[in-house]
């Protein structure tokens, strides 16, 4: 059940190279595994490594959405105050780009960069001026990562390598671990 040793091979296995359930090592491969050349089916902590999820210089093989962006509240342009955040739009037919109401200016440190926006969907903060109403911060709304094309064809072919290392642990680690284990 546990193995310590240079070469470990148990259901936690702690060595220079260690095969089992949990694994840590200089060479860790496990379901969970820890280790500076680590393979983990679901998890692994590594400086090169590959596996389900984890932690540094990983490559996960676990599909996701990646993290969700938590936007501030908006309110409509009626109800704008200093401070508040507004829906909008970048275009290409207004002098600003930014499809704004009469009377909202905006910062002139941000005409520039907006300049070289695509247009979409952001959301603009608001200041107050003598003037009225002011556009003082610009964000971009990202587009969620299943409308991007090539998410698709990059979580297809994570999906078929973590089959393959799930195949490749159960027939080398896995199942000559039972063999033993039901020969004793």
């Amino acid at each position: 059940m546990f193995a310590l040793g240079q070469v470990a091979v148990g259901f936690v296995a702690v060595g220079q190279g260690a095969v089992g359930v949990i694994a840590v090592g200089q060479g860790a491969v496990g379901l969970i595994s820890i280790g500076m050349g680590s393979v983990g089916i679901y998890w692994t902590g590594a400086m090169i490594g590959i596996g389900g999820s984890g932690f540094g210089g990983v490559i996960p093989l676990s599909p996701s959405l990646g993290r969700g962006v938590t936007q501030p509240p908006t309110v409509s342009w009626d109800e704008a105050r200093e401070g508040d955040w507004v829906a909008t739009r970048i275009g290409v037919n207004t002098t600003t780009r930014l499809q704004l109401p009469d009377g909202v200016r905006v910062n002139a440190r941000l005409r520039k960069a907006l300049i070289a926006e695509p247009e979409g969907a952001v959301q603009v903060q608001l200041g107050e001026t003598e003037a009225g109403l002011q556009v003082d911060r610009v964000m971009r709304i990202p587009k969620p990562r299943w409308l991007k094309p090539n998410w698709y064809g990059i979580w297809a072919g994570q999906f078929a390598a973590l089959v393959l290392l799930c195949t490749a642990y159960m027939g080398l680690a896995i199942f000559p671990w039972l063999l033993a284990l039901w020969q004793s």
